[in-house]
């Protein structure tokens, strides 16, 4: 086995990792991360952790920028993750088996004869090791057809059948002079999910973002999401959709967590699609609140309430809203269609971004609209962001913000609001509002409900002229 120089001082190696194209000061750092399994580290822990290692072995320390700069690539790669807020850690999501299975796979993949390689291999096996990989291969490849099959489906380019037809016997005929064979046709190219399993990882490795886009394409086909629909769940424009999968293998991490995200797929599709790009899948944040046991109940006390109500998750993304908050904010004049800012979709998306909020947030006045909207949704961003880093909608749009020059100003000063204010933004105190339903300017009371350890939050907006209800 390629071991590096070296040996932790509890007994761990340091070996590179091939599929992740890892440094050897990354697959040293990485392998400290592993000395407690499940338990995020702190970078200067880390440090501390590391250069006592190093002092055993009498070589030099690192330091602090060192340690954190491998630790912000190793996160940049999806090695690691954050463990949520900004004192908690970072915890590794790719696992030491992972490592040992991708050195494996580029090492068969790189020698001259992988099969002689594969059987001196399994030659040197007992026979409890040639069990586990019996085990494995069967847990790995289930609908894998017997090697006769496949070479015959190979060869003609058809499914393997489930019963072997013998061909009729013909007629012996004249011996022929031989002939030079003709030159044999490149078979057409073949969408992925389309082709059996051997065919479908030759594919991926010609171009591993034909399969990653045919199995989005599924997803959004399962879910029946269009694509305008799914930009404007990410917040993107509906042509950058269509761009990124076209090369998701090539995306930033983030860029192809908001996109797998958007479609919120099943855990083993989501897996599948980081592994064809390279990537170990990000743990997931929580669970899908339409899962929950009690949505019946909460959808139905949300329909029971006569006044504009909604329901929402940490990263305000709705999840249902009643007939009165559809009919407040539906699409029209006041609220132009723009994708990743509609209040249908996210609420504080529509106040941050959309172009014509102060129209209704405000009643037309922007200085009422910076004041009672904006900074406070600002101020509940940077409130929420401190014990929910990890919520995959809160961090597309602090990329957002950031991207933004005027708003990343005034979030920087949104800490200044919190102390002295508190961290309650999402206040019941009247607001400057313009009624879309009547084409009047009121004032709205904002009304939140949120319950400890639920995903959820409950928001019923009280609009001044509306008739008083029970």
């Amino acid at each position: 086995m390629l071991w590096a120089e070296g040996e932790a001082e509890s007994g761990a190696f340091f070996y590179y990792a091939a599929a992740m194209n890892l440094t050897d000061l990354e697959c040293d750092i990485l392998d400290h991360m592993w000395l407690k399994p499940g338990e995020p580290v702190r970078i200067r822990d880390l440090l501390k952790r590391v250069n006592e290692g190093r002092s055993l072995r009498g070589e030099p320390p690192y330091a602090y920028p060192t340690v954190a700069t491998v630790v912000y690539d190793l996160r940049d790669k999806g090695v690691v993750v954050s463990a949520g807020s900004r004192t908690a850690g970072y915890l590794p999501v790719y696992t030491q088996a992972s490592r040992t299975a991708d050195r494996m796979r580029k090492e068969w993949d790189q020698a001259a004869d992988p099969e002689g390689a594969m059987l001196h291999f399994l030659s040197g096996m007992t026979e409890e090791q040639l069990n586990c990989v019996k085990r494995s291969l069967a847990a790995a490849s289930p609908l894998t057809p017997p090697a006769s099959q496949r070479e015959s489906s190979t060869s003609t380019g058809e499914r393997p059948t489930r019963r072997a037809v013998s061909p009729p016997s013909l007629p012996s005929l004249p011996s022929l002079p031989s002939m030079p064979p003709a030159p044999s046709k490149p078979s057409p190219p073949s969408m992925p999910f389309l082709s059996d399993e051997g065919r479908m990882r030759e594919e991926a490795r010609r171009d591993p973002n034909a399969l990653i886009r045919g199995l989005l394409e599924l997803q959004m086909k399962a879910g029946k999401t269009t694509r305008r629909a799914l930009a404007d769940r990410i917040g993107i424009h509906v042509k950058t959709v269509a761009n990124r999968m076209a090369r998701a293998a090539e995306l930033p991490l983030e860029e192809l967590e908001e996109l797998v995200h958007g479609l919120e797929p099943p855990d083993d599709i989501r897996a599948a699609i980081f592994r064809l790009a390279g990537r170990v899948a990000p743990p997931q944040y929580g669970i899908d609140p339409r899962c929950l046991p009690d949505m019946p109940t909460r959808r139905a006390y949300v329909d029971s309430i006569q006044r504009p109500s909604v329901l929402y998750t940490i990263g305000w993304r709705v999840v249902y809203c009643n007939k009165a908050y559809k009919e407040l904010f539906a699409p029209g004049p006041f609220i132009p269609d723009q994708p990743g800012a509609m209040p249908l979709s996210n609420g504080v998306e529509y106040i941050l971004f959309h172009r014509h909020a102060a129209r209704l947030l405000g009643a037309g006045n922007q200085r009422a609209y910076d004041r009672h909207w904006r900074t406070l949704a600002l101020a509940h961003v940077a409130a929420v962001d401190q014990s929910n880093s990890g919520d995959p909608d809160l961090k597309r749009i602090l990329r957002r913000i950031n991207e933004r020059p005027n708003l990343r100003q005034a979030y920087r000063s949104a800490a200044t609001w919190i102390r002295e204010h508190g961290d309650v933004a999402v206040s019941s105190e009247p607001r400057p509002f313009f009624d879309p339903r009547t084409g009047q300017s009121t004032r709205a009371h904002v009304l939140t409900e949120a319950h400890e350890n639920s995903p959820l939050q409950h928001a019923t907006w009280m609009i001044d002229g509306e008739p008083d209800v029970d």
